[in-house]
């Protein structure tokens, strides 16, 4: 018998994506795992923070589409495992964030007191530079895709802002845009702790009347048709 010449290994992982917090984050991730020998499908929920790829494990491995999630700004591991590497926290965010609304606040104090204007400048740039660390990334991945995706349009209102002179208007939109986001993944994460504290109160078991009968069964031993007291 003729040895197999091309052998397909089909798998399915589940994958924590970390930094997935919306739709458009959904996309970047499709835009670049679809680029991967060997994917053959991918389904994304967005709540839960995970994604559910089918592949073929012959072309492409796991740590291959950990290390492509990674080029979008986003980190994944598989479900069951534990993730690999220090990833900035919700602190460190937070912190990026304050410090463009606090440098934002001072180029503009510094503006309407009308001192030295390169003082102002440098004030702005420290708020875009804090601001723009988790859009870079992203935006250059984008780009790299030909995708004109938030992230790059808003470098380039930015970038734009700068050539013009207008620091000020560049650094408040980078302040707000990365204030925006900040808030988006905030919002996500309470809503991801209601629904995980709401299945915490289900119950393991419940109590199934059979035959004139009681017993305690798990509820996943329930069937359609049971009487449940």
């Amino acid at each position: 018998m003729a040895a197999c010449q091309v052998c397909e290994v089909h798998a399915e992982s589940v994958f924590k994506v970390e930094g997935m917090d919306c739709h458009e984050e959904v996309a970047i991730l499709e835009r670049r795992l679809k680029k991967l020998a060997g994917l053959e499908a991918l389904a994304a929920d967005v709540l839960g923070q995970r994604v559910t790829i089918k592949y073929d494990a012959a072309k492409l491995s796991t740590s291959a589409i950990a290390e492509a999630v990674a080029q979008t700004g986003m980190r994944a591991w598989l479900e069951h495992e534990q993730p690999i590497g220090g990833a900035p926290s919700a602190a460190t965010r937070l912190t990026f964030v304050l410090v463009s609304g606090m440098a934002v606040g001072a180029g503009l104090a510094l503006d309407y007191a009308g001192v030295d204007r390169r003082a102002a400048v440098a004030v702005y740039a420290l708020a875009i530079l804090s601001g723009g660390a988790y859009t870079v990334r992203r935006a250059i991945h984008a780009a790299r895709s030909l995708a004109l995706d938030i992230n790059v349009l808003m470098l380039v209102a930015v970038a734009g802002a700068m050539l013009l002179g207008q620091w000020g208007e560049g650094a408040s939109v980078v302040f707000l845009f990365a204030l925006a986001q900040l808030l988006e993944a905030r919002a996500m994460e309470r809503a991801r702790g209601a629904i995980s504290a709401l299945m915490d109160l289900a119950p393991a078991d419940a109590v199934r009347l059979r035959g004139g009968v009681e017993e305690r069964v798990a509820v996943d031993d329930v069937r359609v048709g049971d009487r449940v007291l």
